[in-house]
């Protein structure tokens, strides 16, 4: 069965207490891909969501280096029965906040993360371009997502993927797109068009899909720009579990 996007549920947390709440996404089973995307209104120098027990980080995450945005993704394969789960930030001030809990079907059991592309903050008037990465399988799929500051509507995906929801133009901002049945191979998505005068991120991160015995190792693309974040994965100081063939 190849990966594919099931459900997601949004939140929007307004009470300013430096913490978001995520609720579990609809029908979430045993063995499902849950992806999340945190973005935080923050002052300059704010520290990354942590990744709570159980979860891993996707890579490192960005933060805007004059503050507005902190934002971070990660994931878990879903046990027999899942809770809310709080982000709370490492350090420093956070306000509103935002995030994506997504159900993702499908997916590799044990390694579903793949290649990790990030691109860095432009202002008003341009394109955002998501950096190219690589497809370890055909038939993976990838999810695509955008940041901003604030508001970043009108927007316009990359050409090919869907929105998982309306464009969002509330601060802290998210989009969400993506795209299954890709080919094995360079994996070169089209622009967001971000027409706003305010900072954006956007990550393009590869699903892996339930079946593929590839043994390429899993390491991100490395970033453009210099802004915290770039090409950086969270070390979780666990040992990836050695995949069999046929799983």
């Amino acid at each position: 069965m190849a990966a594919n996007y099931a459900n997601h549920t949004e939140i929007i947390d307004t009470d300013q207490n430096e913490s978001i709440t995520v609720t579990v996404p609809t029908s979430l089973a045993s063995g499902d891909l849950w992806l999340v995307i945190v973005s935080m209104d923050s002052d300059a120098g704010a520290g990354m969501p942590n990744a709570p027990g159980g979860w891993a980080a996707v890579d490192a995450g960005y933060t805007d280096a004059d503050g507005g945005t902190c934002t971070r993704a990660f994931w878990k394969v879903a046990g027999g029965s899942e809770s809310s789960v709080a982000f709370t930030p490492s350090s420093g001030n956070w306000y509103d906040a935002k995030a994506y809990s997504i159900r993702i079907t499908g997916a590799h059991a044990s390694t579903p993360i793949g290649n990790v592309g990030n691109n860095f903050p432009i202002n008003g008037g341009a394109n955002l371009t998501p950096q190219s990465i690589t497809i370890q399988e055909t038939g993976n799929m990838a999810v695509l997502w955008l940041a901003g500051s604030a508001s970043i509507a009108p927007i316009t995906k990359p050409t090919g993927t869907t929105f998982m929801d309306d464009h969002e133009s509330s601060w802290p901002a998210i989009e969400v797109a993506y795209q299954t049945g890709l080919s094995a191979g360079t994996y070169a998505p089209g622009a967001w068009t971000n027409t706003s005068a305010d900072p954006a991120y956007c990550q393009t991160i590869e699903i892996r899909t339930a079946g593929a015995v590839s043994d390429t190792p899993i390491t991100p693309s490395a970033g453009t720009g210099t802004l915290s974040g770039q090409g950086a994965r969270l070390d979780t100081g666990i040992s990836p579990p050695t995949m069999l063939a046929g799983t």
